[in-house]
């Protein structure tokens, strides 16, 4: 969702659910600081929906130059906290950066947040997008961490537990150890006859996600 001149009217309502859900959620922010970002034509937004409002967003700048985005806001409603729509709500946003073939990620975490980034596969450690590209772009403040995630062209994130389960399998018969959540990477038990080269990145489902952009409003 994007404000433009001539938006739709419920564009409008979209992001004005949107602005309110991250003044509740991210008090410390402050309302017009949010509002302004949220209306501000350079930027977009992607919305979860329940019950026709908005359940959970992120709102985010595109430096088209630079080739990368910034998360500026980031929330779920708390009603449905720990439901997974945060990592829903992430996931369309990849799907949406793999369509306009933009694949770094960056944003300024407080410490409260950096554990739910990391789990969306940020990385605080190495930054690995040159400095030239994002200094001056973003403002670094006192308390945060800046956190970076790569996105690969050939994941498809969307039905990624699909996709993991499929490694999963892969893993298992090239090993022949069944992978549970206890066990051990078995590419660390592999036998000599098996290559790490056999394990790769299964291709999106074209088909599928072409019937999500159909049925999905969030590119508007």
């Amino acid at each position: 969702v994007k404000n433009r001149f001539n938006v739709h009217s419920q564009t409008l309502m979209h992001l004005c659910d949107g602005m309110h859900l991250f003044s509740r959620q991210l008090p410390n922010m402050g309302t017009p600081y949010i509002s302004r970002l949220v209306y501000d034509v350079q930027a977009f937004s992607v919305f979860l929906l329940h019950g026709g409002r908005v359940s959970g967003g992120i709102c985010s700048r595109l430096f088209s130059k630079e080739e990368f985005i910034e998360i500026v806001f980031c929330a779920v409603d708390s009603t449905y906290q720990t439901r997974g729509y945060g990592r829903l709500v992430m996931n369309y946003l990849k799907l949406y950066l793999q369509n306009i073939e933009i694949y770094d990620l960056l944003t300024c975490a407080d410490n409260e947040a950096v554990t739910y980034f990391r789990k969306q596969g940020f990385n605080k450690h190495e930054i690995l997008i040159n400095p030239s590209r994002w200094v001056g772009c973003i403002k670094d403040y006192d308390g945060i961490t800046l956190v970076h995630c790569k996105i690969r062209p050939d994941v498809d994130y969307l039905h990624f537990p699909i996709s993991l389960r499929k490694q999963q399998i892969v893993l298992e018969q090239k090993t022949g150890v069944i992978l549970t959540a206890n066990q051990q990477n078995p590419l660390y038990t592999m036998n000599a006859s098996s290559k790490p080269n056999d394990i790769v990145f299964l291709p999106k489902q074209n088909d599928d996600l072409e019937q999500q952009n159909s049925k999905s409003d969030i590119f508007n």
